[in-house]
């Protein structure tokens, strides 16, 4: 590739969230803020669009962490733009967003693995990721966990695309998630933190605590 084929992109975070700061406070927006800038995945907040009966017919987006908005390529003005159905009209009769839709109505976190090669607003989202939804107010939050896949004969990555342990793993998750009263409360720190093996548990272990008291914040 040429360098002049190569386009520069200048990577603007986006404004303010209003619907996080009604939900959190302006103190708690900025831990929120605080807390996911920086976040190694990409995370994104998305807010519920109602029609006149009070049905979802969309998301308009919210919140979106550098990651997220330097490894789709999406410009500073993409929340007053689009939303999502706009920016993923694909997306419009799939079974994704009515687990979107499910999600935000009861509080059911969804995980799945998502492959994207497509246009995304003004970006472009290329790759497989462990997608993990969780409800966020009147809206949801998503992280984005890129998979790396081991080149054929490479035996040294061999655990980090095994499936099955990635299954298991997800399982143990939703589990967890369901299974006891406190559950909302841990469920953004598996959500986040969730991975296969102890090096990425290990990349991920300063972000825990605060990831626990950031659901906290969310929700109580």
């Amino acid at each position: 590739m040429k360098s002049e084929d190569v386009v520069e992109f200048d990577v603007q975070p986006w404004g303010v969230d209003e619907n996080l700061v009604a939900l959190l406070g302006e103190q708690g927006a900025s831990e929120f803020r605080a807390l996911f800038d920086a976040f190694p995945d990409p995370v994104g907040v998305l807010w519920a669009v109602r029609d006149e009966t009070g049905a979802i017919v969309d998301f308009a987006f919210g919140y979106g962490n550098l990651a997220m908005v330097s490894g789709f390529r999406l410009t500073a003005a993409t929340p007053d733009r689009f939303t999502l159905l706009e920016a993923l009209p694909r997306m419009r009769e799939s079974r994704a967003l009515a687990e979107y839709i499910r999600v935000c109505e009861t509080g059911e976190p969804w995980v799945r693995e998502v492959t994207y090669d497509t246009p995304f607003a003004d970006g472009y989202m290329l790759g497989t990721f462990v997608l993990r939804l969780a409800r966020l107010g009147d809206g949801v939050i998503g992280f984005l966990a890129r998979i790396r896949r081991t080149p054929v004969g490479h035996v040294g990555n061999a655990r980090r695309a095994d499936r099955p342990a990635a299954n298991r793993a997800v399982d143990a998750l939703n589990e967890k998630i369901l299974a006891g009263e406190n559950s909302r409360h841990i469920a953004a720190v598996d959500l986040a933190t969730g991975r296969c093996g102890r090096h990425r548990r290990k990349r991920h272990r300063n972000y825990k605590a605060d990831a626990d008291n950031a659901w906290e914040l969310c929700h109580n």
